[in-house]
This record gives structure tokens, C-alpha cells and sequence, in this order.
């Protein structure tokens, strides 16, 4: 492979590899094919059985419950239905999301509980999973919570590179609720510009380097999206004089073609349950660039950084 490796697949590789660190590093033998985002030597909270109220946390009013625990001191006749099974699975593993094949849209009354259960969580360490479930299956709510999360929530903090990395996430996390929200799309727009984030960020991290992975993220997100608008905004992108900034971000480029290829050959559900975030990516992204479509941004690739492909 030497340099072909070294230019394209290569450069697609270390951002799933990256991914594939902490995703083996969790993985659990009870579902053990189940696609897993982050991981955390936290202990985890005590979960409440599904109806019961639960403690108000920072971000919450005092006191607020959910209707379910509202309706469980009403009286029998008003006893909460059990949560489904993806969302009792949830509870045991936050870090672990389920698949898309076997989640619906949350409730008002089953968003605003898991939003609380995120909040309890002691650290982004421990929210990826239920991230990616609040982002997919959530509604405007879990969006802003998200976008909180990632700006607001850890202001004045300086982040280990462990957490910063998976913080940095939550930008491609993004893109699974741009697929159904507008405020999220904008959001991801805004920040493939460095400049956003100059102000848009009150955290630091152990490595610097790190926040500068955000507006590459916010690409990865937005081609995850799915959307057509999206599509188009990489495409610009892509088609700007070259810059340090081009350079820095034209392997998430190529990561976004790389997942619209792979949607529109498996559909969108299947490529982010079966190939996204899996070792199978590696191989597939190898498979892929040496498509004529593969090839192409292949060669692009290794333009913009200005070094010749071989013949």
C-alpha cells in the first residue's frame, strides 16, 4: 500500500480508528456486535426502577419529576406502562447505543426522563450511547441539551484528552438529529468554521490540538445527516482554494463521502448499525477507495496535501 496507504485510506482510517480505541475498549460480552460509542471507568449511577421520580440534578428544577412518577402516586389505575427494552438497556450501559432498527421517537415524558438521566451522569464519559439515542430519537429538547453540552456545560473546565476527545464527539453525534432538525443542521453549518468556535467553546483540554478536531467533526456530522443541503455545504468545501484549513479538514471530507457511499449502497439505518464505528469500516474503507468513486477523492486527498499519488 505504502504511499496510497499513507495519502488516502490511510487518512480515512485514523479517524475510525481513533473511534475503534475506546469502542473496543468497552465492549460487553452480553452484546457484544452492538455498536458502542465511548466508555468510562466511572462507576455508573444508581438507576431508579421506570416510574419512580428522580433526584433533581443541577440543571433541573427543584423537584421536578417525571409524569410517569407523577402517575405512579396518582394510584394503580394510573401506573406507568414499563420502558421499552432499549431504553431499559440504556439504563445498564449509557455509553452503549442501541441500534436504529429497533429505536422510536421518545415521548415527551420518555425525552425529558432520559435528559434527566443524562444530566445525573457524571461525565461525558459516560453519556456517548445515551447521547446518540437523545440525538437519533430525541426531538428539539435533546437537541439543545446536546449543543449545551458540548459549549456550555463544562465552561471554565480543563478536560482530560480522554474526555475531550469523546466532548469533540458529540459534533458528529450531531448529525443523527440533523437528519430531522433544522436547529441542529445550522448548528453543524456554523461550526465547520473555525472562527465559531473561538467563542462557541468555554472548556480547555490537556492537548490543545484537540478542540481544533471540531469543525471536522461538524463535517462528519453533517454528512452523516444525510441531507442534500448538507451534501452540498461539503461540496463547497471541498471546492475552495486550499488552505492550512482545507488541509486540516480534507480527510473529513472524504470520511463524509466515504459514509454517503456507503448509505446510498446500504441505506442509512444499515450503514450507521452495521458499519459505522465497527472494525468492518476498515476494510470497507479500503474496498471503497479503490472504486472509481473511492479513487477520486482518493486522488484529491493527496492533491491537497501536495504530494503525487504514484502511477
Amino acid at each position: 500500500m505504502g504511499v496510497l496507504l499513507d495519502l488516502g485510506v490511510g487518512a480515512l482510517l485514523l479517524g475510525t480508528a481513533l473511534g475503534l480505541l475506546y469502542w473496543q475498549a468497552n465492549r460487553s460480552s452480553e452484546h457484544p456486535d452492538a455498536p458502542l460509542l465511548g466508555g468510562s471507568p466511572d462507576p455508573k449511577p444508581a438507576v431508579p426502577p421506570a416510574g419512580e421520580p428522580r433526584p433533581p440534578t443541577p440543571d433541573s428544577p427543584a423537584g421536578e419529576t417525571t409524569q410517569a412518577a407523577t402517575a405512579a402516586a396518582a394510584g394503580p389505575a394510573l401506573t406507568p406502562l414499563p420502558r421499552p427494552g432499549w431504553v431499559e438497556a440504556l439504563y445498564r450501559e449509557p455509553t452503549r447505543r442501541p441500534r436504529l432498527a429497533v429505536m422510536t421517537p421518545l415521548s415527551l415524558d420518555l425525552e425529558a426522563e432520559l435528559i434527566a438521566y443524562y444530566r445525573s451522569l457524571p461525565s461525558i464519559t459516560n453519556e456517548l450511547g445515551l447521547a446518540g439515542v437523545l440525538a437519533h430519537a430525541g426531538g428539539e429538547a435533546s437537541v439543545e441539551l446536546l449543543i449545551h453540552s458540548l459549549t456550555r456545560e463544562y465552561g471554565g473546565r480543563r478536560l482530560t484528552s480522554w474526555e475531550a476527545v469523546q466532548l469533540c464527539i458529540l459534533a458528529r453525534l450531531l448529525g443523527l438529529a440533523a437528519a430531522h432538525s433544522d436547529r441542529a443542521y445550522e448548528f453543524l453549518v456554523q461550526g465547520v468554521n473555525p472562527g465559531f468556535w473561538t467563542t462557541n467553546i468555554t472548556w480547555t483540554a490537556e492537548n490543545p490540538g484537540i478542540s481544533e478536531r471540531l469543525p471536522g467533526e461538524c463535517i462528519m456530522g453533517l454528512g452523516l445527516s444525510g441531507r442534500e443541503d448538507a451534501w452540498q455545504v461539503i461540496l463547497h468545501l471541498k471546492n475552495q482554494p486550499v488552505t492550512r484549513y482545507l488541509k486540516r479538514v480534507a480527510t473529513d471530507i472524504c470520511d463524509a463521502a466515504f459514509s454517503r457511499a456507503m448509505m446510498a449502497e446500504m441505506g442509512r439505518e444499515a450503514f450507521i448499525d452495521k458499519l459505522w464505528f465497527t472494525e468492518a469500516s476498515i476494510c470497507r474503507i479500503q474496498e471503497w477507495s479503490e472504486t472509481p468513486e473511492g479513487r477520486e477523492w482518493k486522488n484529491w486527498l493527496a492533491q491537497i496535501r501536495g504530494v503525487p499519488l504514484p502511477p
